[in-house]
């Protein structure tokens, strides 16, 4: 048996199917439960979901060491064999990786790059055709993917690492289009070419305003969509 310590989100409910199809008993608690210990007592292992979304967790990271420790001491439990932790990618994360190493309970920890699936909730609902650009490179991980190694994590007889999920990586057009495709949102993606975007991106402002929007909410994943500030005037 499993206990699933997360709160609702596209990687949780790709947990949940991904085991329940392994035919893998899976309990879900809160991380705020008032008494961890007892839920996780009589379980083979503990997946933990520092973070709702792995989007959310990459974009604003907001660790919780202290949660770390009473997921940790839940581990202490009767039968837990293994924690496994699934840490968003990014250093602010650190500081619950160094508490879980420090602890002393077997774990065998993931770090993975925010989901496609996640990724999609920023495509506006009400487009159905997006100009975007083909520059950058943007790393994304499939809920599956992450799911599937959650899955190994747990049968692993290699504890005490933390591994990276497997990631694909794509330039702005292509992501926001296979982000359409994993939820199968009805829309489509016309790619520019970088020299054409930059021409045209002073004009999205006011003539493709859900652009606009989606690639400032996209250019903290992808730095090349960040726009240049202008050059502070010198003193003469």
């Amino acid at each position: 048996m499993v206990l699933l310590i997360a709160e609702e989100g596209p990687l949780r409910a790709a947990i949940e199917s991904e085991l329940r199809d392994a035919e893998i008993p899976t309990h879900v608690a809160p991380a705020d439960h008032d008494d961890l210990w007892l839920e996780a007592k009589g379980h083979e292992a503990i997946v933990y979901l520092p973070s709702a979304s792995l989007l959310d967790g990459h974009l604003a990271p907001a660790p919780n060491p202290e949660r770390m420790r009473e997921v940790l001491g839940a581990a202490g439990a009767p039968g837990v064999e293994v924690v496994v932790p699934v840490f968003p990618v990014g250093e602010a994360w650190d500081a619950e990786v160094t508490v879980m190493k420090r602890h002393g309970r077997p774990y065998a920890a993931l770090r993975a790059h925010p989901l496609l699936e996640e990724i999609a909730g920023l495509v506006p609902g009400d487009a159905q055709a997006l100009l975007l650009p083909r520059i950058g490179r943007a790393a994304y991980c499939r809920a599956a993917t992450v799911a599937a190694a959650v899955r190994e994590a747990i049968r692993t007889e290699q504890q005490g690492r933390v591994s990276e999920v497997e990631a694909e990586s794509s330039d702005v057009a292509a992501l926001v289009q296979r982000a359409a495709e994993a939820t199968h949102a009805p829309v489509r993606v016309r790619a520019l070419w970088p020299w054409l975007f930059r021409l045209a991106r002073p004009l999205f402002r006011w003539f493709r305003r859900r652009e606009a929007q989606l690639l400032e909410a996209l250019a903290l994943l992808v730095p090349e969509l960040a726009e240049p500030r202008p050059a502070l005037p010198t003193r003469r």
